[in-house]
């Protein structure tokens, strides 16, 4: 299963940023919501296939707008993807928040 919360690492040319995604599948559609440096990025027209996904998604970054093009895959609560970008590859790691888990604060 696809859905869920992730916190993830990603691996940028500026170095780890964290962040968090969140996943919704419709049948083969995929949509969602990037959260990071500070920022929340929606996207939809995704897709998933058993436990792969694709997306495309816009980045506010400190270097201005970046497209990510990203294929990922969900082995159980483990999330991991890489995101094609015109500043490089991009890596993430992650894993699917529970609720009830431990809350951050």
């Amino acid at each position: 299963m696809v859905d869920g919360k992730y916190s993830i690492v990603m691996q940028t040319p500026m170095g780890p940023v964290n962040g968090t995604l969140t996943l919704k599948t419709d049948g083969e559609r995929l949509s969602g919501i990037l959260e990071a440096m500070g920022g929340r990025h929606p996207f939809t027209g995704g897709t998933v296939r058993g436990d792969e996904c694709t997306f495309t998604s816009v980045f506010q970054t400190p270097l201005g707008k970046i497209q990510l093009s990203v294929k990922g895959l969900i082995q159980g609560d483990a999330f991991r993807a890489t995101a094609r970008t015109q500043m490089g590859v991009i890596t993430a790691l992650g894993k699917r928040v529970h609720s009830g888990g431990q809350r951050k604060g």
